[in-house]
């Protein structure tokens, strides 16, 4: 059974939806007998380091398997919590695809593979490939921390601001131009080179 460390990032006030989810998934993994480890991170304006604080946490301060990392906005059901730390079990990194707001169009948060395509309201399961993957509702296996750690410096070492950079922004090709990655796609971007 997949043991799971939780660590929301928490950049505001979350939403109630969002609180509940979060209820409402601990008493899930509890009834079920589901190993959940919590602990919050917030009040950080800078979100790559926000992340980073939490994996170095869950990498260096536990021994689970998974960590989930959900935005204080995010409403999700505990039964897909749970899923996509499952499939990051076998897939390494899994996302739960949600659409944001973009000028005026709903997108989703994930850059896809070409020809990929993404079906919002289905019970599918199934892991479709992306290249690189929102970080507001992420499961990653222990492994891959493990690897980028490997090549990575772990910066304000003494301090509670302790992290890998493993989210911080870079500069990559997407298409025939270069883009500046958010600190979630360029985490996907290092773990796809490692």
């Amino acid at each position: 059974m997949v043991k799971i460390a939780f660590t929301p990032i928490i950049y505001r006030h979350p939403s109630p939806l969002a609180v509940i989810a979060q209820i409402v998934f601990a008493d899930h993994c509890i009834k079920r007998g589901v190993p959940m480890y919590y602990r919050a991170f917030h009040s950080d304006a800078l979100v790559e380091r926000a992340r980073g604080r939490a994996a170095t946490h869950f990498l260096l301060d536990t021994d689970y398997d998974v960590n989930l990392q959900v935005d204080d906005d995010i409403h999700f059901r505990a039964e897909d919590a749970v899923a996509v730390c499952e499939q990051a079990e076998s897939f390494d990194i899994v996302c739960g695809v949600y659409p944001t707001r973009h000028r005026t169009a709903a997108i989703p948060t994930s850059y896809l593979e070409p020809g990929s395509r993404i079906e919002f309201w289905t019970d599918d399961p199934t892991p479709v490939p992306i290249r690189w993957a929102g970080g507001g509702f992420l499961a990653v296996h222990r492994r891959v921390f493990e690897r980028l750690s490997k090549d990575l410096p772990l910066c304000h070492s003494n301090d509670d601001l302790r992290h890998y950079p493993f989210y911080q922004t870079m500069v990559a090709e997407a298409g025939t131009e270069p883009v500046l990655l958010s600190e979630d796609w360029a985490f996907c971007e290092r773990a796809r080179q490692a």
